[in-house]
Protein backbone atom coordinates (compact mmCIF):
# COMPACT_ATOMS: atom_id res chain seq x y z
CA UNK A 1 0.00 0.00 0.00
CA UNK A 2 2.25 2.80 -1.25
CA UNK A 3 -0.56 5.26 -1.87
CA UNK A 4 -2.02 7.38 0.89
CA UNK A 5 -5.51 6.46 2.12
CA UNK A 6 -8.15 7.88 4.45
CA UNK A 7 -8.28 5.69 7.59
CA UNK A 8 -11.52 5.37 9.55
CA UNK A 9 -12.48 3.42 12.66
CA UNK A 10 -16.13 2.34 12.89
CA UNK A 11 -18.30 0.42 15.35
CA UNK A 12 -21.96 -0.22 16.09
CA UNK A 13 -23.67 -0.26 19.46
CA UNK A 14 -27.20 -0.78 20.67
CA UNK A 15 -29.41 2.15 21.59
CA UNK A 16 -32.86 2.09 23.17
CA UNK A 17 -35.65 3.91 21.32
CA UNK A 18 -39.41 3.94 21.96
CA UNK A 19 -41.22 1.10 20.19
CA UNK A 20 -44.47 3.04 20.26
CA UNK A 21 -45.48 6.68 20.24
CA UNK A 22 -44.69 8.00 23.75
CA UNK A 23 -47.50 10.54 23.42
CA UNK A 24 -50.11 7.75 23.41
CA UNK A 25 -48.84 6.03 26.58
CA UNK A 26 -50.44 7.00 29.89
CA UNK A 27 -47.27 7.51 31.88
CA UNK A 28 -49.34 9.43 34.45
CA UNK A 29 -51.00 6.07 35.28
CA UNK A 30 -47.67 4.30 35.66
CA UNK A 31 -47.65 2.67 32.22
CA UNK A 32 -44.15 2.36 30.83
CA UNK A 33 -43.23 3.07 27.25
CA UNK A 34 -42.16 -0.10 25.45
CA UNK A 35 -38.61 0.18 24.15
CA UNK A 36 -36.66 -1.64 21.46
CA UNK A 37 -32.95 -1.84 20.71
CA UNK A 38 -31.57 -0.59 17.40
CA UNK A 39 -27.99 -0.69 16.18
CA UNK A 40 -26.44 2.76 15.75
CA UNK A 41 -23.23 3.11 13.76
CA UNK A 42 -20.41 5.41 14.81
CA UNK A 43 -17.28 6.31 12.87
CA UNK A 44 -14.25 8.52 13.34
CA UNK A 45 -11.41 9.49 11.04
CA UNK A 46 -8.07 8.15 12.25
CA UNK A 47 -6.11 10.00 9.56
CA UNK A 48 -7.21 11.81 6.42
CA UNK A 49 -4.07 10.79 4.55
CA UNK A 50 -2.24 7.83 6.07
CA UNK A 51 0.29 5.19 5.08
CA UNK A 52 0.47 1.44 5.67
CA UNK A 53 2.25 2.09 8.99
CA UNK A 54 -0.65 4.32 10.08
CA UNK A 55 -3.15 1.60 9.14
CA UNK A 56 -1.19 -0.88 11.27
CA UNK A 57 -1.30 1.52 14.24
CA UNK A 58 -5.06 2.00 13.82
CA UNK A 59 -5.62 -1.77 13.59
CA UNK A 60 -3.51 -2.34 16.72
CA UNK A 61 -5.62 0.17 18.63
CA UNK A 62 -8.93 -1.17 17.25
CA UNK A 63 -7.94 -4.69 18.34
CA UNK A 64 -8.12 -3.47 21.95
CA UNK A 65 -11.65 -2.10 21.50
CA UNK A 66 -14.49 -4.65 21.15
CA UNK A 67 -16.36 -4.36 17.86
CA UNK A 68 -14.18 -1.64 16.33
CA UNK A 69 -13.04 -2.12 12.73
CA UNK A 70 -10.57 -0.17 10.61
CA UNK A 71 -11.50 0.70 7.04
CA UNK A 72 -9.42 2.46 4.40
CA UNK A 73 -10.83 4.68 1.67
CA UNK A 74 -9.41 6.69 -1.22
CA UNK A 75 -8.41 10.17 -0.05
CA UNK A 76 -10.78 11.75 -2.59
CA UNK A 77 -13.93 9.95 -1.33
CA UNK A 78 -16.73 12.42 -0.61
CA UNK A 79 -18.00 10.90 2.67
CA UNK A 80 -15.65 8.39 4.28
CA UNK A 81 -17.52 8.44 7.61
CA UNK A 82 -20.87 7.72 5.97
CA UNK A 83 -19.32 4.88 4.00
CA UNK A 84 -17.71 3.43 7.14
CA UNK A 85 -21.00 3.62 9.10
CA UNK A 86 -22.91 1.95 6.25
CA UNK A 87 -20.33 -0.83 6.01
CA UNK A 88 -20.34 -1.55 9.76
CA UNK A 89 -24.16 -1.72 9.90
CA UNK A 90 -24.26 -3.99 6.83
CA UNK A 91 -22.04 -6.39 8.72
Amino acid sequence: MGARVCITVAWAEGQQVPAEDPATVRIDLGVRVKMRTVQVAHAVVWLLSGTAADVAKAEAWAATQPGHVVETWPVDIADPLGAARAKVIAG
